[in-house]
């Protein structure tokens, strides 16, 4: 016997419990669509959130490619909350503080290539070197040959420094 709250999906034709309604045709679907859905309500209202502090920084560039940019940068609406609560608590991570996640650094790249010229990319806290930052050191992050650099350790046998 099914369960009342147990369907298949209008999306990926998965049996599981509802957990939200398709957009476009109104059907149940279950929560992995859901959460990809970045037209939802939800992901609509967070995205118009970071595009306007972006729009502050970059004020040249069209609303359109601030929002591509951001739909190219994250993938669900996990993503699009994260950068929300990263830029509505610090916008300077758009403008090369080495405090910027690795997440961060994708949106840069991807406003760059919208044609964003305010933004910078995140900057190591060691070598200063524009990277990805995933690792930290204390409170700033710092990029993965810093990071081997600072946790790697002498050979026993040879006395080589090795990760």
């Amino acid at each position: 016997m099914m369960d009342l709250l147990s369907f298949t999906c209008a999306r990926c034709d998965r049996a599981c419990q509802r957990y939200g309604m398709g957009r476009e045709t109104g059907s149940p679907i279950c929560k992995s669509c859901y959460l990809s859905d970045l037209t939802t309500p939800e992901a609509v209202a967070k995205k118009q959130i970071i595009a306007g502090i972006i729009k502050q920084l970059e004020p040249r560039l069209s609303l359109s490619n601030i929002l591509a940019a951001i739909d190219a940068s994250a993938s669900n609406l996990h993503g699009i909350s994260v950068f929300a609560r990263q830029l509505k608590a610090d916008p300077a991570v758009l403008l090369g503080s080495s405090r910027a996640t690795k997440s961060i650094y994708g949106l840069v790249v991807n406003l760059r290539k919208a044609g964003a010229t305010n933004v910078a990319l995140p900057r190591c806290s060691n070598c200063k070197r524009e990277a990805p930052l995933t690792a930290r050191n204390g409170q700033e992050r710092i990029c993965e040959s810093c990071y081997h650099e600072a946790t790697a350790e002498e050979c026993f046998t040879c006395g080589r420094r090795r990760r």
